[in-house]
């Protein structure tokens, strides 16, 4: 990547942060500060060539930026800009036209995260290309010192790991984030704290003892495992609730732009098992006999069952999966895919994770323990 776009980049984060009207305490200046201080060696010399003065031009331009805020609206800073990039009139265009362009608050929030997943993705990329060439270097030279050839692979191993995960729009290891310093999110926090503790923020189910033994019902980011022994409803049970959660709720959203989803996910029974079951427990409920099955066509039976489940507003999923060639990854992967897609998951059904094969998950201790590890991993995941 160029270096003076990636200094244009920092300026256009900056700039349309200031846009923001929420509370700037979220602020990249860390980050800014961070990725700019690649382009000096160790010397305080740029690494550039012939465009080193309009690197270090942009770059203290940035610096006065973060250290002088108000002394930047719109016209000073691109009449600075003007007078740095005066020989490169495609670039300034270009940057006149980015800092112009007006967006929404909602644009403006897309915008910030996507130039800053982009700084953090520059910077890891430097990071790792300066490790892999440091250590090319010493085993080349055989530079290693008094360190052992297993522990240099295992410390260079780490670093570049801490660097390897990728940098999403939402990463599914932060469950929550509240800075106390911040109102706004302190309150959001406390109108969550209220929302769980009202009916509005329970799904609830058809059965009356079990949503008294829930408090009134499931809330979102709780975990609840179904046991029993074999052949005791156990897939039966869990297929009801998905019925009841998509026919008994109306969805209640987080982001009204998004579509609520439910998902279930069989690791046993096949697909034409489990439409025919939805099919029977709904029509039972419905008109206290069980239906005839030679007397419907496929046709009907699917438009019967798509608007039932459907009624409420809800979009429903249901997949079979073959647990052989499927591990917990794939599953999280396809859970940021729908919400990638545009839906705000409510609830996910999984009839049975104990199939799921347990790679990558931890092992090392008493039987089960492999197992144990697996339903913390999901139930962490699904909490964000």
């Amino acid at each position: 990547m160029n270096k003076l776009n990636i200094l244009i980049k920092c300026i256009t984060l900056i700039q349309r942060e200031r846009e923001i009207e929420e509370s700037a305490s979220d602020s990249s200046k860390d980050l800014i500060k961070t990725v700019i201080s690649l382009y000096k060696d160790t010397n305080g010399k740029s690494l550039l060539g012939g465009e080193s003065n309009l690197v270090d031009d942009l770059k203290y331009l940035i610096i006065d930026m973060l250290n002088n805020p108000d002394n930047y609206d719109k016209t000073s800073l691109l009449e600075s800009l003007e007078i740095i990039l005066k020989d490169k009139p495609t670039l300034i265009t270009v940057v006149d036209k980015t800092i112009n362009t007006e967006l929404t608050q909602a644009g403006l929030k897309r915008s910030v995260i996507s130039i800053r997943n982009h700084l953090n993705n520059y910077y890891k990329e430097e990071e790792i290309k300066n490790i892999v060439s440091k250590a090319s270097y010493k085993l080349a030279t055989n530079r290693l010192d008094d360190e052992s050839i297993n522990d240099f692979t295992a410390k260079l191993i780490t670093n570049l790991e801490a660097l390897s995960v990728s940098t999403k729009t939402k990463d599914p290891g932060i469950v929550d984030e509240v800075d106390m310093h911040d109102v706004n999110m302190v309150s959001r926090t406390m109108d969550s704290v209220k929302q769980f503790n009202e009916d509005t923020g329970k799904l609830v189910t058809g059965w009356k003892s079990v949503n008294k033994m829930l408090n009134g019902g499931f809330r979102k980011g709780e975990q609840w495992v179904v046991s029993a022994l074999q052949h005791n409803y156990k897939s039966g049970f869990v297929q009801s609730l998905f019925v009841q959660l998509a026919t008994l709720n109306v969805p209640i959203m987080k982001d009204k732009s998004k579509k609520p989803l439910i998902v279930l996910f069989s690791f046993e029974d096949d697909m034409h098992i489990v439409t025919e079951f939805i099919y029977r427990y709904i029509y039972y409920n419905e008109n206290n006999e069980l239906p005839d099955l030679t007397k419907v066509t496929g046709a009907e039976v699917g438009e019967y069952i798509t608007k039932k489940l459907s009624a409420t507003g809800y979009h429903v999923k249901i997949l079979r999966i073959n647990p052989s060639e499927w591990s917990y990854k794939h599953m999280f992967n396809k859970i940021l895919e729908y919400e990638a897609s545009g839906f705000e998951l409510h609830a996910i059904i999984i009839d049975y994770l104990s199939k799921l094969p347990t790679i990558g998950c931890v092992s090392s201790g008493p039987t089960g323990t492999d197992v144990r590890d697996l339903f913390n991993r999901v139930r962490n995941f699904c909490s964000s």
